[in-house]
């Protein structure tokens, strides 16, 4: 399989979720479980009451990577009549359009491999860019095809770059290397735009026309007439899949964040989506590199609260050893792609976090003021770092861009200025007035004692 460039693509979509939010309506990006293998019976051309319509050909997952493999299967359909010429035509899979209009801009496209080893000389397929009405009516198509002719690629529109089978001087593009190309189809103000282009977004072949012009025949509506508001893509389909093997059609890799953390313990700021998407789109890990080259991605926050083990309870004790530790949370930043899972242990930029501060902790004495810390371990190193408390008292906030054990700490210290409160206190003022009223009678008794021997 070959590989494509990464795409990273991240908005915030709210406080608890970050995704590629692409408007609702565009459909760039077309997912494996987005192919239907089987035309809908709607679309059966003849009136015989058996009618099945059109077995789509097959689509399936390439592993748990972004691959689908497109194959096509014979029409299915009853005998052959006027309005049903495409007994022997290998139809493929298709996916439903959106609800962007002509009047709005469409835009929609595929990656798609182009290999000589699956598709050999003048074997070929067929993509259907297709339009409906508000109706569901059909209404016109762009039908793109690529051709293997000596061991380079022909792609090009039909009735405009080939026409009968034979193709015209210049078609759209002619590609020798293979590799991953993207087809783009683009309508805008009346026309349409087809293009191809590699993996790095280089252009290497573009046409455009007027699609009312050039686009005719019995069936076909012209969009001016129709009403380009009324316009929307019905879908793309392999209508025509001719290769010695299943084309392999890749989506682009998406990158879901999700600032939010599992369990109550923890929360975390709106701006965590866009460091943790960055951190991804700027990662020198070669593992993850890879993972994100060619699968879709969700990276999230995930805490619980453990249990300390007996180093790391020293270590943390040592950090601060006036302070009582409350409780040991474990957060960390999981990647997950495809079967894999990989943990982040440190993020381009700081995000913020707040825990809550634990309801059963003793009261506070009087004269006294609680401190609640934050610490945390990271390699070998405790550090306690800055912390917010709110106005309530029940949360605590603070900024880390690393990821391993913490710990949630308090300690009571006396008010400057104020002598805190002991019911002990009076009881020992007593203890050393007498102390000390013995200790006069003592040496008063002394002084006499030594004053009568000097007279005797």
């Amino acid at each position: 399989m070959k590989k494509f460039d990464k795409i990273i693509g991240t908005a915030l979509c709210g406080f608890s979720m970050l995704a590629l939010c692409t408007p609702a309506s565009a459909l760039t990006n077309y997912k494996t479980k987005d192919w239907k293998t089987t035309m809908p019976k709607s679309e059966c051309v003849t009136t015989d009451s058996g009618c099945t319509g059109y077995a789509a050909g097959t689509a399936k997952a390439v592993g748990d990577t972004n691959e689908t493999e497109i194959a096509g299967n014979k029409y299915q359909g009853n005998k052959e009549t006027s309005a049903n010429k495409w007994v022997a035509m290998n139809v493929g899979p298709y996916v439903e359009g959106g609800t962007d209009t002509a009047a709005t801009g469409i835009h929609e496209e595929l990656q798609i491999e182009l290999d000589k080893e699956k598709i050999l000389h003048q074997q070929f397929f067929e993509i259907s860019f297709s339009l409906k009405d508000n109706t569901g009516k059909y209404v016109n198509e762009i039908n793109v095809i690529t051709e293997n002719v000596n061991n380079e690629f022909l792609i090009g529109i039909q009735g405009v770059d080939i026409s009968g089978g034979n193709w015209n001087n210049n078609p759209l593009a002619k590609i020798s290397a293979e590799g991953v190309y993207t087809y783009s189809w683009t309508i805008e103000d009346g026309n349409v735009t087809f293009t191809v282009k590699t993996a790095d977004g280089k252009t290497v072949g573009s046409r455009t026309l007027d699609i009312d012009s050039t686009f005719k025949g019995p069936e076909v509506q012209e969009i001016s007439k129709v009403g380009a508001d009324k316009v929307s893509v019905r879908w793309i389909w392999f209508c025509n899949v001719q290769t010695k093997e299943a084309v392999s059609v890749f989506s682009k890799p998406e990158v879901v964040a999700k600032p939010e953390v599992s369990g109550n313990a923890v929360a975390a700021d709106e701006a965590t989506s866009d460091v943790l998407a960055d951190t991804l789109k700027n990662t020198e890990d070669k593992e993850l590199q890879e993972l994100l080259a060619n699968h879709d991605a969700t990276v999230a926050l995930e805490a619980k609260e453990v249990a300390a083990t007996d180093k790391e309870k020293k270590e943390f004790t040592d950090a601060l050893p006036n302070a009582t530790i409350s409780k040991y949370l474990d957060i960390n930043v999981v990647v997950k792609a495809g079967t894999k899972t990989l943990n982040l242990h440190e993020l381009t930029d700081e995000i913020t976090l707040t825990v809550k501060v634990p309801e059963n902790l003793p009261e506070v004495k009087k004269g006294y003021t609680r401190v609640y810390y934050i610490l945390r371990e990271h390699n070998g190193e405790v550090e306690v770092l800055d912390t917010l408390l709110s106005d309530d008292g029940k949360e605590l906030s603070f900024a880390t861009d690393k990821f391993s054990t913490y710990a949630l700490a308090y300690e009571d210290q006396a008010n400057a200025g104020n002598e805190p409160e002991n019911p002990n206190t009076g009881d020992k003022i007593v203890s050393y007035v007498i102390a000390a009223g013995i200790s006069g009678v003592a040496l008063a008794g002394i002084a006499l004692f030594s004053a009568k021997k000097k007279q005797d």
